[in-house]
This record gives structure tokens, C-alpha cells and sequence, in this order.
């Protein structure tokens, strides 16, 4: 009966993945394009559910076009795509690339396999099925026994404001939380696990996730990811050893020695490719110099998860730029380190070690985030490269780990029911004072007042069903309900990329560029448009660059004076200077810069950029030497051809 069970539940799941891969269905926010930039009206092809959503432009408007150019380029998946940035951008930004490190990033096979959208539609079903799986299975692996425990768990981890307002960035964070919970289970397999077939399953496992989690290479998720993994492990040795169950420590450790060596040594020809490039983001103003002492945030924003419920880009509080940056976990660990110590002083359980250990590593991470903390230590445990939001991506799986396992194994009711009341105002007073005490200190802290109050009330009602609870998992029900309600529609759901691909404008300036393939071209006065470019495959000279392009900045700068603006992760917005001058930079923010550039200026003809494009007709091209070759009023887009 298990193997059918086991049997029927895999099948479901290939094939559901096969019917949203053969649908084209993904999450991308890729419909602002077709409402947002290019004003073509009516609803945006191809949308089945919800509202594409602006702030995620580092999907949409970055990644999106940027693995477009990759598959348009000739050979198609370059490592090195300039359009992108310097160097060999494609191998550290998460593209597809032909290059022998995609055999371990399932997520991309798909573009390799099937036409573009299908292959969009396959990455974005490893996000959504990898994560739910990879989840589920860890929680498995930690101990949880109750099915219903092990699914709300995975919910929540799933639903979780921050996971679903991050859910379509570069670094591919599903992919590396789904890869870092498959190492970690593995990891546990290679101590606990009896059968040989079964450790060599996990080895092969452990192998292809380790390399996938390190190619994502984004260190201010990774590194506390891997420090809770050695959390993990020392606090399931513990209640291993308080259960007198079999720990082959001695085994795991070669083990666990052996795969992390495969997957240094399988490494090697990556690092050595891509040495050159890590470098020039190690150097570069920002983010390559950009390092953390701590106590960046406040203890609201450490806990703003408890506001969370309900919010909107209209209602986030306004310490925040955005809604992902407001995002947080619900956290609930407080209230659960509460009721294990009350359980060990009422002599109802011991301290569970796994929970002990999780709650040291969010407390310590936690400190880490509120309060600097020395050098010394910060380069110790390379806690200087992760910014303090950022940290809160493992402050809040830790907490979700901790919670389900507790209400896996400890017993429902812990306190009397006087003690519970005592304890359910105490925490609703905690909630309203930490948000009294925000609004206290900014007035304006809070857009709607009626929001606030309906997520604040909604978390007093998790918490207080969790105090009050009787071996149930109401709370957690409560809780999972609450969050899909409120980050549902966070991602919208699309059947292919119509918006940008059945686009007249994209679909003109393909032609457009297909006539003169190897010509580079330069977008004035566009913040956006130069991406619609780059998804053409076209060469495009500025637009958004992961990396600076030195062969070309070096060219227009020959003396390296602006060096300090330009070698950044930027913007590059080009204007035309007055007067017909040199071409010179001028710095907006850490992340945007303005090049003046004459289309005339020589050094642009000898470098091959036949055309440039204007938002209106109103350029002189033939002041500069150019002739209009295409115009589109509605869009704001006039494309000009080198005479």
C-alpha cells in the first residue's frame, strides 16, 4: 500500500509538472511590459491569474531579457554575453549557459530541451515543485512524523511573505532553498541511513544540490544557510543519542568528506573560468567593497513578519523602499522557546536538543541583525558579507523548523489555563507595543491604520490558538490559511511570454536586428527599453550591466578618471551631451549612472554601433549621421541606422 501511495503520489507530480511545462505556465511579472512600457492596450496576452507586479524588475525587466539574449545569440548560451556585463557574466548570473556546470542546475535543462517559453515554463516549475518537495522531504528527515505537520510546514515555508516576494529574483532563491534542503536531508541520510542503495542515492543527491546551492552565488543567503546545516546535524546527533537510536558518526563524516570533495574537484574548471570575473566583482564600488558590521535593523524590522498579513505596495510601512524589502517570516520561535521551557520546568518533557540548537543559531543570527558586532567575528564566520536583511531568509527557515518540530513531538497542552491567558495577553501586548513603539518614533509609519490593526490581530490569533493548543495543529492551519490568503496573488500566473515576445515593438526591432546582427546599438533617454533590446539578442551598449564592460569604458575613458562611477553593478543611462562634447559620466545612485555619449562620437563607429534609438521623433539624426529606419509613437521608441 505505501509503494502504490508512493507510486500514485509521484506520478501526480510529473505529471502536473508535464501539463504546466506543456501550458507554458510561469510566474514572470513579464505583462508590465506590454501595459507598463510599451502602452499596448487591453489585458496582456497570455495572463490567466492576478497583476503583474512592477517591483519585480530584477526579474522582468533584468533576468528575464537577459536569458532571452543568451538563447539568441549565435552560438546560442554564450559565456560571455556583453549585452549583460564584462567578463563571463552568464556563469554567475544564473543564465542558461553551455557549459558543463548546467548538467548539475536542472532548472535549466528546459531551455535546452524545448523552445524558449517551455523551457521558462520548466524553470519556473522546478521554483515552484523543487521547493514544495525539497521542503517537505527535510522536515521528514529532522523527524516530524505527522503528515499534516510536515504539509503545513512546507505551506509555510512556501507562502511566506519573503519566500513569495523573492520568489522570482536572480538568485534564484527557490532553487537554492530547495537545494540547501535537499543537502541538509541528505547530509542526515549519510549518519542515520542503514541501506547502502539508499546512502548512495543521498551521495549522488547530495553531489548535484551542493553544486547547484554554490553556482547560485549569492553569499548573503548562502552563508548562513551553511551554518545552519552543522545546527541541523549536531542537534538531530543529540536527540538521536537521547533516543538511543543508531548515529554512525564516524561513517557520515567520511561520507559527508568525501561528496563536499567531489564537488570542490567537479568545481575546478569553473573556478578557473570564471576566476577573472570574480574578481571584478570583488573589486568593483559597489557591491564587491560592500561589507556588514551588524545592527542594521531595527527590532521591528527584525520582527515585521508580525505585520505581514494583509500587505500591500500601498500599505507597507514606510521605513521600507518596497514591498519585498518589508517582507519578512511570520516568526512564532519566542513563543515556542516559552512553552519548552515551561514544558521542562513542569517536568512535562525535556528540552528537545534540536530545538535548543535552532533557537541558539536564531538568536545569535537575530543579535546579528540588531546589534554590531566585532570585526574580528564578522570575518570569522563571513558574517561581514551578509547584510542584515538578508539574514533574515535563515532566521525565519529556522524558525519554521523549529516550530513544526516542536509541534511534532511535544505534547499539545503545556499550560494551565490560567497560565495560558496570562500568557496569550502578555503576547498580544508584545505585538502592540513593539507596533506602538514604531509608530511612536514615525507617525507616518503606517499608510492604513486598518491593515495594521488587521494583521496585528491576526497574529495575536495565531499565537494565542498555539498557547492554548491541545496536540493540535490548529494554529499552524490558522497561520497557512492567513499567509495564502495574503501572498496568493504575490505571483502571477502566465502561459508563456507574450507580453514581450508577441510584442510589435520587440517583434520590429528583431527584424530590425536580424539584418545586421554583429551591430551594436546605444538607447537614449530609456530607462527600460534597452532590455527589450538585450532580449532581441542584440548588442546594446548600456541598459542594465551586472558587470562594467572595461574594453568599452576604457575606449570613451582612456585615462580610467571615472572609473570610481563606472565599476559598479549599474545602470547606464545615456544622454546626449550639450554642445556635441566628449563623452563623460555622471554618478545618480550606487546603482545608476549617466553616460553622456555623441552618437557621432567616433570612437562608437569604430567600435561598430549602427544604430541608436530616441523616445521621440524629435532627435536631429542627420546632425549625428543617422537615418530613421523604424518609428512607433504609441510605444515611444525610434530606431536610427548609421548612414
Amino acid at each position: 500500500m505505501i509503494v502504490n501511495r508512493r507510486f500514485v503520489f509521484w506520478l501526480v507530480v510529473i505529471v502536473s509538472f508535464a501539463i504546466c511545462v506543456i501550458l507554458k505556465l510561469n510566474g514572470s511579472s513579464v505583462g508590465m511590459w506590454w501595459t507598463d512600457v510599451l502602452n499596448e492596450p487591453g489585458k496582456p496576452p497570455g495572463l490567466l491569474l492576478f497583476t503583474p507586479q512592477s517591483v519585480r524588475g530584477d526579474e522582468w525587466q533584468i533576468w528575464t531579457p537577459a536569458a532571452l539574449s543568451q538563447a539568441r545569440q549565435n552560438p546560442r548560451f554564450p559565456i560571455q554575453n556583453l549585452s549583460i556585463g564584462g567578463g563571463r557574466t552568464p556563469l554567475i548570473f544564473n543564465l542558461p549557459v553551455a557549459y558543463y556546470t548546467t548538467f548539475f542546475r536542472p532548472q535549466l535543462w528546459g531551455f535546452f530541451l524545448f523552445d524558449f517559453e517551455r523551457g521558462f515554463s520548466f524553470c519556473w516549475c522546478c521554483k515552484v515543485f523543487g521547493l514544495l518537495l525539497a521542503s517537505a522531504w527535510l522536515l521528514q528527515q529532522l523527524g516530524c512524523g505527522s503528515r499534516s505537520i510536515i504539509l503545513l510546514g512546507t505551506l509555510w515555508i512556501f507562502f511566506s511573505n519573503y519566500v513569495q516576494w523573492w520568489f522570482s529574483s536572480p538568485v534564484m532563491l527557490p532553487e537554492m532553498l530547495a537545494s540547501w534542503a535537499v543537502c541538509t536531508g541528505c547530509l542526515l541520510q549519510f549518519f542515520k541511513q542503514s541501506q547502502l542503495w539508499r546512502v548512495a542515492v543521498a551521495f549522488v543527491l547530495f553531489v548535484v544540490s551542493g553544486i547547484n546551492f554554490t553556482l547560485c552565488l549569492y553569499p548573503a543567503y548562502q552563508i548562513p544557510l551553511v551554518w545552519l546545516v552543522p545546527v541541523i546535524v549536531v542537534g538531530c546527533w543529540l536527540e538521536c543519542r537521547n533516543a538511543n537510536g543508531r548515529w554512525m558518526g564516524k561513517r557520515g563524516l567520511l561520507i559527508a568528506a568525501a561528496a563536499i570533495a567531489i564537488i570542490l574537484l567537479t568545481l575546478v574548471p569553473f573556478w578557473i573560468d570564471v576566476r577573472s570575473t570574480l574578481e571584478m566583482v570583488a573589486h568593483t564600488k559597489y557591491p564587491g567593497t560592500r561589507r556588514s558590521s551588524g545592527g542594521d535593523l531595527s527590532l521591528f524590522k527584525l520582527l515585521s513578519g508580525w505585520v505581514n498579513f494583509f500587505q500591500t505596495t500601498g500599505t507597507i510601512p514606510s521605513v521600507y523602499n518596497n514591498i519585498c524589502e518589508a517582507s519578512n517570516f511570520y516568526i512564532l520561535w519566542p513563543t515556542t522557546l516559552f512553552l519548552v521551557i515551561v514544558a521542562r520546568l513542569r517536568r512535562i518533557s525535556r528540552i528537545s536538543p534540536l530545538i535548543l540548537s535552532l533557537a541558539v543559531f536564531i538568536i545569535c543570527l537575530s543579535a546579528y541583525c540588531v546589534l554590531p558586532m566585532p570585526n574580528v567575528l564578522l570575518r570569522a564566520t563571513l558574517l561581514n558579507l551578509v547584510t542584515e536583511r538578508r539574514a533574515l531568509l535563515s532566521v525565519g527557515i529556522a524558525n519554521i523548523l523549529l516550530c513544526s518540530f516542536f509541534l511534532d513531538r511535544y505534547p499539545g497542552k503545556i499550560l494551565r489555563k490560567r497560565s495560558a491567558i496570562i500568557a496569550g495577553i502578555l503576547w498580544s501586548c508584545a505585538i502592540t507595543a513593539l507596533i506602538w513603539k514604531a509608530g511612536l518614533d514615525n507617525p507616518m509609519m503606517f499608510p492604513s491604520r486598518f491593515q495594521i490593526l488587521i494583521a496585528s490581530l491576526c497574529s495575536v490569533i495565531v499565537a494565542v490558538v498555539f498557547i492554548f493548543g491541545k496536540k493540535t495543529v490548529w494554529s499552524l492551519a490558522i497561520l497557512v490559511v492567513l499567509l495564502v490568503a495574503t501572498n496568493i496573488r504575490v505571483n502571477p500566473v502566465m502561459s508563456g511570454l507574450g507580453p514581450l515576445l508577441r510584442s510589435q515593438a520587440f517583434q520590429k526591432i528583431d527584424s530590425i536586428r536580424a539584418s545586421d546582427p554583429n551591430a551594436k546599438w546605444i538607447v537614449y533617454y530609456e530607462f527600460i527599453v534597452p532590455e527589450l533590446i538585450v532580449a532581441t539578442g542584440a548588442k546594446v551598449l548600456n541598459g542594465n550591466k551586472i558587470l562594467p564592460d572595461f574594453d568599452f569604458l576604457h575606449r570613451l575613458d582612456p585615462s580610467g578618471g571615472g572609473d570610481r562611477i563606472y565599476n559598479r553593478y549599474s545602470y547606464i543611462y545615456c544622454e546626449i551631451p550639450k554642445g556635441l562634447a566628449e563623452a563623460s559620466v555622471s554618478q545618480i545612485s550606487d546603482t545608476i549612472y549617466v553616460l553622456y555619449l555623441p552618437p557621432s562620437l567616433p570612437a562608437l563607429e569604430d567600435i561598430g554601433c549602427r544604430f541608436v534609438l530616441f523616445p521621440d521623433s524629435g532627435a536631429e539624426s542627420e546632425l549625428y549621421g543617422f537615418a530613421r529606419v523604424y518609428e512607433n509613437e504609441k510605444n515611444g521608441i525610434f530606431v536610427y541606422k548609421r548612414l
